[in-house]
Formats: C-alpha cells, structure tokens, sequence
C-alpha cells in the first residue's frame, strides 16, 4: 500500500487562488486534476495531514467535488497532537505523520505540503511546494518518483 500525505493550504489552495476567490474552503479543479494524476500513476491512497481534516468536516466532500477520483485510506487523517490552528512548531506534522504511520503499516509513502515541519527521516519523502503557488506538474513528477521508487528497485 501506498499514501500521501495531503496538505491542503499552500498545495490544492494556493494563496494565488486564496485571495482570488475569497473562499477559503475553495477547492480549485485545475489543482484536483494534478493530485489525480498522482493517484492514477501510484495507486496511492491520501491521507490529509491538513489542517483541514479537523477545521473542515466537509473536507473530503469538498475533494470529491472538485473532481478528487482517488481514494482516502480508511484511517483518512492524522491525528491532531492539540496544535491544530495554533502558530507553526517545529516538527509538528512531521510528528503526527509518524504517529500515523506507527499505525497503519505502508510499503510507501510521500508528503506534499507546502510547511516543512517534518521530521528529519521523513525528508527524502518530502515534497514541498509554496504557499503562494501551490501545486504543479513538477511536483507531480517528485510524487510518483518517491512512491513509485519500490517497484523500480524490486524489478
């Protein structure tokens, strides 16, 4: 099984967007399309590492609206150490990913946000893009290399 780890502000919302629609819960297509394409060349499943996953409930909806083909792994979130919406600390989410992933047992794994809170172990899983533009096609590319690195070395 492989995931990814979803941000949401700064990778699907960028603040471009943000400020463009006045929507924060806004969930652009043309940034949807780019997260499938990761999903349809790894099979991966997501998992929201997202502030969204606890601010918004509506938060896999809002995905699937906007065009999201994929799936969510059935535990969908990390969980919330007690920081969600408080000031950025260092290592946070990179520590909720590994409280994650100590229970839900993966072959691969890659993180795409737009912080870089993640610990140090988890940086060569680790993409990240700019809150101001947010996702795109490179990133994509970095994606599907990081989940797609354990069949290439099994063949």
């Amino acid at each position: 099984m492989k995931v990814l780890f979803l941000d949401m502000d700064g990778v699907i919302l960028s603040g471009r967007e943000l400020r463009r629609t006045k929507n924060n819960s806004y969930v652009p297509p043309s940034a949807v399309a780019l997260l499938n394409q990761v999903v349809e060349r790894t099979g991966c499943q997501v998992v929201m590492s997202s502030a969204w996953r606890y601010l918004k409930p509506d938060a896999r909806g809002l995905l699937r609206e906007a065009g999201f083909a994929g799936e969510f792994h059935e535990d969908w979130r990390t969980a919330d150490n007690g920081t969600v919406g408080v000031i950025w600390i260092a290592d946070r989410r990179g520590g909720e990913i590994a409280d994650w992933l100590s229970r839900n047992p993966v072959d691969a794994y890659a993180i795409i946000d737009d912080g870089n809170d993640m610990l140090p172990e988890q940086t060569p899983r680790f993409v990240q893009t700019a809150y101001e533009t947010g996702m795109w096609p490179e990133h994509v590319e970095r994606l599907v290399a990081i989940l797609n690195a354990t069949e290439r070395a099994a063949a």
